[in-house]
């Protein structure tokens, strides 16, 4: 590290990168500065800091960190950021029981974090524990990580091998690589659902014993309502999570600022009630960016027959499927949509 900074603490550390609380001697200014590990120095790297820096000198949100400087010293990179005297959220979940109201805040928090990036057309891609910072007492946070975001227009073909830094408990089963459903800002639902469910329950909603296994749980397997594993949580607290942890995208909330209408709606009731009453989920959602649904209609037969015909596989007797119809009727389409889903 640079002379000019002097050391107050260490704050958080992962594979890539860690960040620590300064001094900055030369302005006499308290800063967190993120520095890259020696081992992750690559030209990718470079490349990974540069957009975490430009995407938060864009975004003006109390609820993101703001960036001051990028730096190269040496073989090294640093990320000079505003101050904030918090704790990574992963150690704070932790340590900490969270009540129904410090849930709301927090959880009314993330959705205005997300509502600001969504609506400069970004895909955040790793809303998890590492890529928060929360003060314990206030329960202030801020997003500090954006080296997986993506611009909506500039979305790649989606990896299907794990990615140092990002932790597969948290990704949206379109992250997986194994879904014919492209990747959009609603992947980052998925990922705060399972955030939310973390903090609701004390516990992740899958229990996987290796990579794969967890992979198979983002694709198929429902998982447990959070009332059903604690009976004391709130019913409509427990349906905003599940909606949130949808398969398919067009099922879960298509806004932020619906997200965060019923949480401040489940925070008005508790505060004058004490209680909160079932109601319609959703009623202020609207697509906050255009998609284009991967629903397939019309064609249920068709998927019934081809899923049939697959799960005989193995049997003793002999079978041929065949597909007919004209170019460009949408065999292909079909066939793709139903075999990731087996």
């Amino acid at each position: 590290m640079s002379l000019k900074y002097k050391l107050v603490r260490h704050i958080y550390a992962e594979p890539r990168f860690k960040i620590t609380r300064v001094v900055n001697e030369s302005i006499g200014r308290f800063e967190l500065v993120k520095i890259v590990n020696s081992e992750f120095l690559t030209v990718q790297s470079d490349d990974c800091w540069s957009r975490d820096y430009e995407i938060l000198k864009e975004l003006d949100s109390e609820t993101i960190i703001k960036a001051s400087r990028l730096e190269k010293q040496g073989k090294n990179t640093i990320l000079t950021l505003e101050d904030f005297d918090g704790q990574s959220f992963a150690r704070f979940i932790e340590q900490q029981d969270v009540n129904l109201s410090s849930f709301l805040k927090i959880g009314i928090q993330l959705t205005e974090a997300l509502e600001t990036i969504h609506h400069h057309c970004i895909v955040h891609q790793k809303i998890q524990p590492s890529s928060i910072l929360i003060d314990p007492i206030s329960l202030k946070l801020k997003l500090i990580d954006f080296s997986f975001a993506t611009r909506t227009t500039t979305l790649a073909k989606v990896q299907s091998q794990p990615k140092l830094g990002l932790d597969t408990a948290y990704i949206a089963p379109e992250q997986t690589g194994r879904m014919n459903i492209a990747l959009d800002y609603r992947a980052d639902f998925y990922s705060l659902g399972i955030l939310l469910y973390r903090l609701l329950v004390g516990a992740l909603p899958y229990q996987a014993q290796n990579f794969l296994e967890l992979i198979h749980c983002h694709l198929a397997q429902i998982p447990v309502a959070p009332h059903d594993r604690n009976p004391k949580i709130e019913p409509t607290i427990s349906s905003i999570v599940v909606k949130l942890l949808a398969k398919n995208p067009d099922a879960r909330y298509q806004s932020a600022t619906a997200i965060k209408a019923d949480l401040k709606h489940c925070q008005a009731q508790y505060l004058s009630r004490g209680a909160i009453e079932q109601f319609d989920l959703g009623r202020l959602d609207v697509r906050s960016q255009f998609c284009i649904s991967a629903e397939l209609y019309g064609r249920s037969s068709a998927t019934t027959a081809i899923a049939n015909s697959l799960s005989r596989i193995g049997t003793e007797a002999l079978e041929l499927l065949m597909i007919t119809g004209d170019s460009g009727i949408g065999k292909s389409t079909l066939v793709s949509q139903v075999v990731p889903s087996l």
